[in-house]
């Protein structure tokens, strides 16, 4: 019974990801008419966040099936002191490549892209990939197998990110693995989308380097 049960919830992710893959086909996407509200409902998160509640409840699934319990801060600690290193890596490259100040005024974001960026999408993509599909490739596979399968999974869902997707994916599947929380790899993930915007508007001159820095 848990086999199946286990089975029917990959059959779902599946499912989610061809939805994924049918409505953010980029011609369609473009044939879409574009203003603020259809932006904010036509973005992947809502496809993750409606498929995770789908999966969750017809399956009858508890908040710690998915993670969705208290983690120990140590495990904060040290993904805050990834971040930090990653951060100061990139100042590095920065100064190395192009020594020219980094203008923290000329950052340039909506609001609402903000919320997106640094909320919306930590949260729903973290509950999806790594709560429902990495939990269920672990009662099936090795941890090796299932970090590397659902990273390769997540990157795909990531144009033109796909080294630094594929990484991210490998760090936050660890750290769900071994705090058994995902909370620990939504701050993480949270942190290195703002790498998004630290590399494309306060140091652009990284150049293709930003697809091996988390995005």
């Amino acid at each position: 019974m848990r086999t199946k049960c286990e089975n029917k919830i990959l059959y779902q992710c599946f499912v989610v990801l061809v939805a994924f893959t049918v409505f953010f086909f980029r011609p369609l996407k473009s044939w879409i008419e574009m203003n603020q509200l259809t932006a904010i409902l036509y973005t992947p998160q809502l496809l993750f966040l409606l498929g995770s509640i789908w999966i969750y409840f017809s399956n009858k699934l508890k908040p710690q099936d998915i993670g969705l319990i208290k983690s120990s801060v140590a495990y904060y600690h040290y993904v805050l002191a990834l971040a930090a290193i990653i951060f100061i890596w990139m100042s590095a490259l920065h100064g190395m490549i192009e020594p020219t100040p980094l203008r923290f005024s000329d950052l340039k974001v909506s609001m609402i892209s903000l919320v997106g960026l640094l909320i919306i999408a930590p949260i729903t993509e973290e509950v999806f990939f790594r709560g429902i599909l990495f939990q269920q490739f672990l009662k099936k596979y090795p941890l090796r197998t299932s970090m590397i399968v659902s990273s390769a999974v997540f990157m795909c869902t990531h144009h033109q990110l796909w080294l630094g997707a594929f990484i991210l994916g490998l760090i936050t599947s660890f750290a769900t693995y071994k705090s058994k929380s995902i909370f620990p790899g939504i701050v993480f993930h949270c942190i290195s989308n703002t790498f998004v915007l630290y590399a494309h508007n306060v140091a652009p001159n990284l150049g293709v380097l930003r697809k091996v820095l988390f995005f």
